[in-house]
């Protein structure tokens, strides 16, 4: 019994080690070189959220470099993108009632589109990050800036790796 498991679990071992390097279905063309990247629309109450989104997703795009940015005439696709929400919650409170962390959860709504044909790459593609903030009297725009750059790599992800 022993020498007939033996070549089954080979061949698993096998099968398994040979999908890890299967190429991942991109979204992407040979002729999408470039994208533009407007600036997020905010629907949430948190203030200047969208231009602090926007700048992680264009260093995001930039730091991986198979897209360069580009101005809206001259990009070969089109990203916009809806801040759905973005809520801030206290975690917990000390004894002399000050809290000692939040939460911040983002979802936001993309789309990337063909410039020249219209065409979807990402059509109304929901996307959600949430981080952790402990020790801090306040949510300040550094503490953001996990969650934004947590969500741009989720966005470019997508796009050039087809998850």
């Amino acid at each position: 019994m022993k020498t007939i498991r033996l070549p089954f679990f080979l061949l698993g071992v096998i099968a398994a080690l040979a999908s890890c390097g299967a190429p991942s279905p991109s979204l992407l063309k040979e002729s999408h070189r470039s994208i533009h990247i407007a600036v997020f629309k905010n629907e949430s109450q948190q203030f200047s959220l969208e231009e602090r989104l926007t700048r992680a997703m264009i260093s995001a795009f930039q730091r991986d470099g198979r897209l360069r940015v580009a101005p809206a005439s001259r990009a070969d696709l089109q990203l916009n993108g809806v801040i759905k929400s973005a809520d801030v919650s206290t975690l917990s409170y000390t004894d002399l009632d000050r809290a000692i962390g939040y939460r911040m959860n983002i979802i936001v709504e993309v789309s990337v589109k063909d410039a020249a044909s219209e065409e979807f790459l990402l059509e109304n593609r929901l996307f959600h990050s949430t981080g952790t903030y402990l020790l801090s009297s306040e949510l300040t725009n550094a503490t953001s800036a996990d969650v934004t750059a947590a969500l741009s790599e989720q966005v470019l992800s997508a796009l050039i790796e087809g998850w």
